[in-house]
């Protein structure tokens, strides 16, 4: 797997990934179980246990997870010099974070170690009552919030079917989340529906699946970043005909579930801090396949897809060690280098989000142009065939400003 080539390189120090202050080896995950009005208390301890006895272990992971009866524990990491040793915060079905996190300058510290680039994953309940912290939602949510639920008690009434997403852009059929980035999140997916001998790309999975106040998809700039646009990365969508939705909260054919989101930073020399979400994962048989959350078919396989490749891969984007390097920024863009290592001859892709016109360019380290793309606002590249050197320059030229990073291929 990549997660392991990676680890070796960092071993060796062949690149850095330092998010501001933030250490970056081993990855160290902060799981927050604590919870508020609804306690989803198997859920919540079954993949707290998972976290801390088999993936964190096979991973290499340093998991910090206490019970979710320790609120007073958990606020005790939410200063600067601890949050500084974690690479991600996992708000694991936490209904009330602003229950949780109560003192304003443990917010602060928080706020500020996330624009600093850290990483967040919030599974399920991490919706629920998140607007008793503005921040959260304002800013992370892409001003969203709970609204109510499917039913729980009828095994047809929770049954959607779940599609990857796709959105049609000019006419034209762009698909948002075939972004590079999230390749292994989709790979989950992907196998569940190989497992579940799909023919027209949707898999049927129960849940408590939520309705929110608001589209994500739709959310304007933010007020709280001076205007920075704050719509996330839609990754899947549920189909509201398969399943029961209450008819107040009714969202219409387009029902985000799951979205990716990267906020500007901090500084010019701070990373992008990230954030994704699921809603998937009120019952342990969204883990586990065999209780009330089990897949239709009943197998666990079939699971592996949207909920544990899921927490894997979304703890590993939430860490920005999908192969991303460091962040930056030139002027107006805000520029990620991408570095993949699974092919023989090296593919870099570089990911430039922001506004105005940019040049991407990768030179050798005596100054030899390689490859040049010239763009504008948010656009993805890749820059393949890479061959001779092993260590090359990439380049971002925006509004008469120039910022250079270092990759090793």
């Amino acid at each position: 797997m990549i997660h392991g080539k990676v680890k070796s390189l960092l071993a060796a120090g062949v690149f850095s990934l330092a998010m501001g202050s933030l250490n970056a080896t081993p990855l160290k995950l902060l799981v927050i179980n604590p919870c508020g009005a609804y306690v989803h208390t198997t859920a919540i301890n079954w993949v707290s246990n998972y976290l801390t006895t088999v993936l964190g272990p096979r991973e290499g992971w340093t998991v910090v997870a206490p019970p979710y009866t320790a609120a007073a524990t958990v606020r005790t990491y939410f200063n600067t010099d601890s949050l500084n040793k974690f690479q991600v915060i996992m708000w694991n079905d936490n209904t009330s974070a602003g229950g949780v996190i109560t003192d304003a300058n443990q917010r602060l510290a928080y706020q500020t170690w996330v624009r600093k680039g850290g990483g967040t994953l919030g599974w399920h309940g991490f919706l629920d009552h998140a607007d008793l912290w503005p921040f959260v939602t304002d800013s992370i949510l892409a001003g969203t919030k709970f609204t109510d639920h499917s039913p729980w008690n009828s095994t047809a009434g929770r049954n959607a079917k779940v599609r990857w997403d796709t959105v049609k852009v000019n006419g034209e059929t762009t698909v948002r989340a075939n972004k590079t980035e999230y390749a292994k999140i989709k790979a989950g997916f992907t196998y569940a529906l190989q497992k579940q001998n799909s023919t027209n790309d949707q898999i049927t999975y129960p849940d408590e699946w939520y309705s929110f106040r608001s589209n994500p998809r739709l959310a304007t700039a933010s007020t709280v970043w001076g205007g920075y646009p704050r719509a996330p990365d839609i990754l899947y969508t549920i189909d509201e005909n398969t399943y029961d939705v209450p008819t107040a909260v009714k969202m219409g054919p387009d029902h985000p579930e799951a979205w990716a989101y990267k906020f500007p930073p901090l500084c010019d020399t701070c990373r992008q801090g990230r954030f994704i979400f699921s809603a998937r994962g009120h019952d342990v048989g969204a883990y586990d396949g065999k209780s009330a959350g089990a897949a239709p078919n009943g197998s666990d396989s079939s699971q592996l897809g949207p909920t544990k490749t899921f927490l894997l891969e979304g703890i590993y984007w939430a860490a920005n060690l999908d192969g991303t390097i460091t962040s930056i920024k030139a002027a107006n863009a805000s520029f990620d280098g991408m570095m993949r290592t699974e092919k023989k001859n090296g593919v870099l892709n570089v990911s430039v989000s922001g506004f105005g016109t940019h040049e991407v360019g990768v030179y050798t380290l005596s100054g030899q142009n390689v490859a040049k793309r010239i763009g504008s606002g948010s656009a993805d590249y890749s820059f393949n065939n890479l061959k001779g050197a092993s260590v090359y320059l990439v380049r971002v030229k925006s509004a008469g400003k120039t910022k250079t990073e270092r990759v090793a291929l």
